[in-house]
């Protein structure tokens, strides 16, 4: 049986790949839905099948990057909707609400090699972490 998840993490889970993480992780466990920051954190819309679902919701705490900091996760029941897959949607601003920045940390050897390959759609980007 399909279910519905809104998932909601705050902590350091911005600007270190945490929804591209999420992405991932959905395409694994055949989850369907949307993840986008905000700024009260990570934003997650989970439909699955239940099995599914609970290791996607227990792999985003055990598995999350290595310079994330999952300072509290909220899971709430929702009705299943109807996605046709698993997307990133773009941020949103909600007044009143904070998320805290990580800190500047020096670039991976990913970027690197992301930053240097003419053929990367982020070649030559200056600000790539």
């Amino acid at each position: 049986m399909l279910v519905g998840r809104k998932i909601k993490i705050k902590g350091i889970v911005q600007g270190v790949g945490f929804r591209p993480f999420v992405y991932g992780l959905a395409i694994k466990h055949h989850i369907t839905g949307w993840v986008k920051n905000s700024s009260a954190g990570v934003e997650i819309l989970a439909n699955g099948q239940e099995t599914d679902i609970s290791l996607f919701s227990q792999s985003l705490q055990s598995q999350s990057p290595p310079l994330s900091k999952v300072d509290s996760v909220s899971i709430e029941e929702v009705d299943a909707g109807m996605f046709s897959g698993f997307e990133i949607l773009q941020s949103e601003s909600l007044p009143g609400e904070f998320n805290p920045v990580s800190p500047d940390m020096s670039i991976c050897d990913d970027c690197l090699q992301e930053r240097f390959d003419p053929k990367d759609r982020r070649f030559s980007y200056p600000f790539i972490n």
